[in-house]
């Protein structure tokens, strides 16, 4: 049965930007252009007919990296679609990598970029929280987001993420450490902004400004590590390093798990020889 909002709408209420969304209906829309006149369905693509598509803008002379973007926008449209087994999902040209960041930071480092951020406002308070989510429960910038109240168990000490558009759902373990602070902010910080800014949302991170989009707050919050860490290049720098430790520290599958993988080749990939020399590739369509 075909979806009754545009792919447009779907992106957008996915929160793409509306370029983003501009861009990736036009890909789409060249995509179904091309499946009508082979002819099949697009909606019902298989993985050969997404083969052969493959191989047809191969023919045009397009690069493996300009494909493999155009894959990853089909994986949107395919799960747009309802599809019941995303032909796209795991596929992606080889010889196309994005090199992981050349230093790992070690736990060790991690835990130093957590404890010395000292941040007395308000705000401070709040983003010292995400980023030991990011820190220590390996959340990527999406999850932050989508994350609620009724997610954070502090009886439990556990913090349940939902499944993703590209991750599947988990129960983790919050540190002691990070249960006081995270309680304050639910009981004290987090009232107060919602009182400042006149907001009323479920969200559990409140923003200040008329969004509820985080890109802001990770910016600023990643300036003032990087006053602390000179070596953290981004929050998926960091959300990398600890999904590495992870693989060292309790095996593969667990770290696939943690990391909210839906296939353990896409945490395999984080998985290398030497945990000094961290350069292997990762997908370049991961998110964060």
């Amino acid at each position: 049965m075909k979806n009754s909002t545009t792919f447009y709408d779907y992106l957008v209420n996915k929160r793409f930007s509306l370029n983003s969304a501009h861009r990736y209906q036009k890909k789409a829309n060249s995509f179904e252009d091309w499946a009508l006149k082979v002819p099949f369905n697009p909606i019902e693509t298989s993985y050969n007919e997404l083969l052969s598509y493959i191989d047809f803008e191969q023919s045009k002379g397009i690069k493996p990296r300009t494909i493999n973007l155009k894959i990853a926008v089909l994986k949107h449209y395919f799960d747009y679609q309802n599809h019941p087994n995303n032909p796209a999902e795991e596929l992606q040209l080889k010889g196309v990598t994005k090199l992981l960041p050349k230093t790992r930071l070690t736990p060790e480092e991690l835990d130093r970029i957590y404890h010395d951020f000292i941040d007395a406002r308000l705000i401070g308070k709040r983003n010292k929280i995400m980023l030991g989510f990011v820190i220590y429960q390996g959340l990527n910038s999406t999850e932050l987001e989508q994350l609620r109240l009724e997610n954070i168990d502090l009886e439990k000490g556990t913090l349940y993420v939902p499944k993703g558009h590209r991750t599947n759902s988990r129960t983790l373990f919050l540190k002691v450490f990070q249960l006081l602070a995270i309680q304050n902010y639910m009981l004290k910080i987090r009232p107060l902004l919602l009182d400042q800014t006149g907001k009323k949302t479920d969200q559990f991170f409140v923003t200040v400004g008329v969004g509820k989009r985080l890109g802001g707050l990770i910016t600023n919050i990643l300036r003032q590590v990087k006053r602390i860490e000179p070596k953290a290049e981004s929050f998926q720098h960091i959300r990398t390093s600890v999904i590495t430790n992870w693989i060292g520290e309790v095996g593969l599958r667990k770290a696939q798990y943690l990391a909210g993988h839906r296939f353990v080749s896409s945490t395999e990939r984080y998985e290398i020889n030497s945990l000094d020399d961290l350069k292997n590739s990762i997908d370049i369509h991961h998110p964060f």
